[in-house]
């Protein structure tokens, strides 16, 4: 063989195994890239199934303790009308449903009091109270038949006639000027806080839909130690915690705000039950 021929041979085989070498390269990287890009799908789909456990660990975080408050809500919820059905049958205290029309035991008449030309009835069983106001003023009975701390409390309320804000009221842990008074308008309910120095809304005017604009409204409250439920036909509208009074007198009545306004009222079925002990 020619030495030419012989280089020509060297150099194609050379290029041959160049290129075999530069191919098994090739195949080489391709391979790698495949199973790095592998590596990086599977990392990725590692990644997202663990987000998503942790989404779903974080949910059923989120369920546990939604479930937990459900459960501690039901909890309250089952100990208050537990409460409230125990308060109905605690020991009568007075039961009064104003059959009697020429009753001793109530007021009837002419009453000026202070703030307001009153006058009250016993007719047709319900207690009726009119009045035209001086000014703003809560007009009450004063026959409360006990210091009471812990008990329960009902009366029905019908407006006869007066203005919208006009209100029936329950007094409760009285002592002279310093009581509670939870009220109820045409369409709304406070509980105030009396004292010498002034009037403070625990509970704003609210407006609630267990009210009966029309026909009777019974209101109701139950105080045992600072807790008050108050109720409007069966229904709880509210509850605080106030430690201002620990017991006193018991009354209801009705109150205008303005002067020279005057309202009519008619209560029945009044109910005091005190706790035992």
């Amino acid at each position: 063989m020619q030495p030419v021929t012989r280089w020509r041979v060297a150099f194609f085989s050379f290029v041959l195994l160049a290129l075999a070498g530069a191919a098994a390269g090739f195949l080489l990287w391709q391979e790698q890239e495949r199973e790095a890009s592998r590596q990086r799908t599977a990392r990725r789909a590692a990644e997202q199934e663990a987000a998503q456990l942790r989404q779903e660990l974080a949910g059923l975080r989120s369920d546990s303790t939604t479930l937990l408050g459900q459960l501690e809500e039901a909890k309250k919820a089952g100990a208050k009308l537990d409460l409230i059905q125990r308060a109905k049958s605690w020991p009568i205290t007075l039961v009064e449903t104003f059959a009697q029309a020429d009753s001793p035991a109530w007021p009837q008449g002419d009453a000026p009091e202070i703030g307001i030309d009153g006058k009250r009835s016993i007719s047709f069983g319900e207690y009726v109270w009119s009045g035209t106001s001086h000014g703003n003023v809560i007009w009450y009975t004063e026959k409360s038949p006990a210091q009471l701390a812990n008990f329960y409390l009902a009366v029905e309320a019908r407006k006869l006639s007066g203005p919208a804000d006009a209100y029936a009221a329950l007094l409760l842990r009285k002592n002279g000027v310093r009581y509670y008074s939870f009220r109820v308008n045409d369409t709304s309910y406070s509980l105030w806080l009396q004292t010498e120095a002034a009037w403070t809304p625990l509970r704003p005017w609210t407006v609630s839909p267990a009210i009966h604009l029309q026909g009777k409204n019974r209101m109701s409250v139950i105080v045992q130690d600072s807790h008050l439920i108050l109720m409007i036909n069966d229904q709880i509208v509210d509850e605080l915690d106030d430690a201002s009074f620990s017991a006193g007198d018991v009354d209801f009545g009705i109150g205008l705000l303005r002067a020279d306004e005057s309202a009519t009222f008619a209560f029945d079925s009044l109910e005091i039950r005190h706790a035992p002990g």
